[in-house]
């Protein structure tokens, strides 16, 4: 099978799903961004605690986002943040976890 087959016989399916067949096809394509030049290191999750709404964030999966929001979690043991992606959209994120860099102007 050619490769138009596949890729036609993948538009079919997640169009048959009601899927956006481009977001799909990106998805499966790309497993990681490329860090831009300016971002910095990594964030420790001390430095995580001092990102504030405004600030624009890369993350290897999501790519380039701007913070929205912080807000504590329910037992105030760490912080969540609300992060627009330039294409992966809006996702929270736990700062903990995040692995984010931040991006300088």
């Amino acid at each position: 099978m050619n490769s138009l087959q596949v890729i036609d016989k993948r538009l079919t399916e997640i169009e048959r799903k009601g899927k956006s067949p481009v977001s799909k096809i990106v998805k499966e394509q790309v497993k990681e961004f490329p860090v831009p030049e300016n971002a910095g290191e990594l964030l420790s999750y001390n430095e995580a605690l001092d990102l504030k709404p405004g600030y624009r964030v890369f993350h290897a999966k999501f790519g380039e986002g701007e913070i929205l929001d912080i807000k504590e979690t329910s037992n105030g043991a760490s912080k969540i943040a609300s992060i627009e992606f330039d294409y992966a959209g809006q996702k929270s994120l736990l700062l903990s976890f995040a692995k984010l860099r931040l991006i300088k102007n």
